[in-house]
Formats: structure tokens, sequence, C-alpha cells
């Protein structure tokens, strides 16, 4: 379990934590919002309903079974909740740590490379992750703030050029 994260104007290694090819490196800290909110009109929500309605008919149809439209229709629905979700903003800070996202420390030992985007007008940075069931993180910033933050996680992990999945691009689609 990652160690409490103290204020940034306080920050200091203990013996336990700090590594042992530790550098010298002044955090970078940022509030960005934690993801980016694509508005939703009345024909986007109607179109879903209509593309979940038409595939339970189908697996109705297909299957003669009603636990599979059912368990669609709730999954359908349960999105279509999740998708008014508007973003909250947080607190970003990077350091020889890694990268901490309110009180959540990710350490760079969790990631194998990260590569620089933008999602729409918004730069990111997305970080490929190791662990088997850990998404890749995507973080956002203000330009102004990229050369410090590259120039930290560079440090630690090397550029690589991120390819999106299938999961990723029907994720861009829908919004």
């Amino acid at each position: 379990q990652p160690p409490a994260i103290q204020p940034v104007s306080n920050w200091q290694f203990s013996e336990s934590n700090q590594p042992e090819n530790y550098e010298q490196v002044s955090p970078v800290s940022w509030t960005a919002s934690e993801f980016v909110s694509h508005g939703k009109g009345r024909s986007w929500f109607v179109a879903f309903g209509l593309v979940i309605l038409i595939t339970c008919i189908a697996f109705y149809f297909l299957l003669k079974d009603l636990v599979t439209p059912i368990v669609i229709a709730v999954a359908g629905f349960i999105f279509l909740y999740y998708s008014r979700r508007q973003p909250r903003t947080l607190q970003y800070s990077v350091d020889a740590q890694g990268i901490h996202i309110d009180q959540k420390l990710y350490p760079f030992e969790y990631f194998k490379s990260f590569d620089i985007a933008h999602e729409g007008s918004f730069p990111a940075i997305h970080l490929a992750s190791l662990k088997r069931f850990m998404p890749p993180l995507t973080i956002f910033y203000d330009v102004s703030m990229e050369e410090p933050i590259v120039n930290i996680i560079s440090n630690y992990l090397p550029h690589q050029e991120y390819k999106p999945d299938a999961i990723d691009n029907i994720a861009r689609r829908i919004r």
C-alpha cells in the first residue's frame, strides 16, 4: 500500500520510501479535470436507447432467452447513468515517487511507458500500465505545465507512442 500523500509544500522523503537511485526532483503540482466531458444532447440518449432496445430484441429472438436481453438492458442503463456524470477537478502532482492524483500514489514502477497526446484540444499524458487489470492512466494538464511534467516523467519512463485499442476507439466514438 502506497504511503499517504503529504502536502507538496512540506514534501520530504523518509529513509523508508526513498528510492536507491533517488535524484533531487522538485515536485510539480496542478489541478485539472479527470476526463474530457463531451456534451450529449437528447438525440444522443435517444439513439443509444434505441440501440439498446434493438440489441435486446435481437438477442431475445436469437437465443430465445429472456436473461440475456435483461442483462444487456441493465448494462445499457448503467452506462447511460454514468454517461451523464460530470468530471471532477483533481489535484495532480509528479515527483520522484510517481504520480499523485488526489490522495492516491501511482508509482512509476506501475507503468512501462508514456506518450503525450491530445484529447480534443486538451493536452494529456497516457501512461501504459504494467499491471494486468489496470487500464492505461490518462492525466490532463495545462499546456504551460507540459515541459516540467514531461521532464520528471521522462527520468523514470521511456517515451513510446500510445496506440489506442478497440475499446479506446469505441469509447472515443460514443464519447
